[in-house]
């Protein structure tokens, strides 16, 4: 049984299209961030604080996809 070759441009265009959303979504994120720090009162530090853990994921998710990015880039082209 042979096995299934991916199809790497598929791949890397996945993962185009995965680090345009990450770029939308740490945007967006900015501004929730932006948004909490003119929450008066005491909401504002939870608003705050959750903003700033969702990009800190944000930036570990972009990690992974831009190692999965260059093991493709790292990978023979040829492979059929």
């Amino acid at each position: 049984m042979s096995e299934q070759v991916p199809d790497l441009p598929l791949l890397r265009g996945a993962l185009v299209n995965a680090l345009d959303e990450a770029a939308v979504l740490r945007d967006l994120l900015g501004l929730v961030f932006w948004a909490a720090e003119a929450v008066p009162g005491p909401k504002a530090a939870p608003l705050t604080r959750g903003a700033l853990l969702a990009l800190d994921r944000l930036d570990l998710l972009v990690g992974h996809l831009e190692t999965a990015r260059a093991h493709i880039a790292a990978s023979p082209k040829n492979i059929r």
